[in-house]
């Protein structure tokens, strides 16, 4: 789940879910809209605020990812040929 979907979900603003992990309101700005990732510290506390509703993975853009591997592999078997 997304950072930003928990805390709407919760009803929670920027300010309060800052104050609850112990940083700036834009550091969680940031956060939600994929601009920084949260150090293992802090995505620690995410997880056990949200009761593991938001998880480290959560952080990632695998989709891009897997695109990245896919477009990989399709231009290594192309050399291989």
């Amino acid at each position: 789940m997304k950072l930003s979907d928990w805390r709407e979900k919760k009803g929670w603003t920027l300010e309060r879910l800052a104050d609850e992990l112990g940083c700036t309101v834009s550091a969680v700005w940031r956060y939600e809209k994929g601009k920084r990732d949260p150090d293992a510290g802090t995505k620690q506390r995410i997880f056990m605020l949200t009761e593991g509703e938001v998880q480290p993975n959560d952080f990632y853009d695998v989709p891009r990812w897997r695109r990245a591997l896919s477009a990989t592999l399709a231009a290594l078997s192309g050399r291989a040929a």
